[in-house]
């Protein structure tokens, strides 16, 4: 993570950069951070499909994190 934000200074609009930066926040399971960084990939690149799919994965991740409070109070 510290090598890509390292390459991101130097490369802000590489969306490729923030798709791994996504993917590494991914793997550490800090899914808010890795969403961030997929949404940024997702706006500098719209045509790349990678980011999508990986949104997603992040998206359903969190869900899976917060069951409570999606969950109606019984």
């Amino acid at each position: 993570i510290e090598v890509l934000n390292q390459a991101l200074k130097e490369l802000p609009n590489d969306s490729w950069a923030h798709s791994c930066l996504g993917l590494a926040y991914l793997g550490k399971g800090e899914v808010v951070s890795a969403i961030a960084a997929l949404q940024k990939a997702i706006e500098l690149n719209p045509n790349d499909e990678r980011p999508r799919h990986y949104l997603e994965v992040a998206q359903e991740m969190l869900q899976l994190q917060q069951p409570a409070a999606a969950a109606p109070n019984l």
